[in-house]
């Protein structure tokens, strides 16, 4: 199924019901929404001036395809979880919420840019961004204490399938790094 809509309101109307649909609470519901909505923009904008405009094809629409509901619901789990931690660690509310603003940003470009990131790799990757660099066991620890069942060998999989993911184009970004002493860090593309 594709969802097409004319406008971007409609269109992040049609995100916030995907995540409604998963029981998501609505305060992560909005920081949520807000990082697709901005990685949208971005996206948009760094698409003027490409063959699609040479050839005069339509690019304003917008469209949630059946293929994009399993990020969905991986950012979802991912946000909870990344709360759970945050709040725990004391956090308050418009941290945690910029956290998750910003990981459902570089999920949405990386997604709609052709990597297919899996519930696994969104949960490490969002705890890694959220946390800051780490080792793999102090992040494994994390991931653990936000209600997900991992191991270190899970983790460094993980992590090191982060480090090389394949764009539609054919590039291979990292998501995250490791340096000298073996921390893990989040990047940003």
């Amino acid at each position: 199924m594709l969802s097409t809509y004319r406008t971007k309101d409609d269109f992040l109307t049609g995100v916030s019901a995907q995540l409604d649909a998963q029981g998501t609470d609505v305060n992560i519901r909005s920081a949520l929404v807000a990082g697709i909505s901005a990685a949208d923009d971005e996206l948009r904008n760094g698409n003027r001036g490409d063959q699609a405009q040479a050839f005069h094809l339509r690019v304003g629409s917008w469209v949630i395809r059946d293929d994009d509901l399993p990020l969905f619901e991986g950012v979802n789990s991912m946000a909870a979880a990344v709360t759970v931690s945050l709040s725990s660690a004391g956090l308050d509310w418009p941290a945690v919420a910029a956290a998750l603003t910003a990981i459902a940003n570089i999920c949405w470009r990386v997604w709609r840019k052709g990597a297919r990131l899996t519930r696994r790799q969104i949960s490490v990757y969002g705890f890694l961004k959220a946390n800051g660099p780490m080792p793999i066991a102090p992040l494994t620890a994390a991931l653990n204490k936000g209600g997900k069942d991992f191991s270190e060998q899970d983790v460094a999989s993980t992590l090191k399938s982060l480090a090389e993911l394949e764009l539609n184009d054919g590039q291979i970004v990292a998501l995250a790094s490791e340096d000298a002493s073996h921390e893990w860090k989040a990047l940003k593309i």
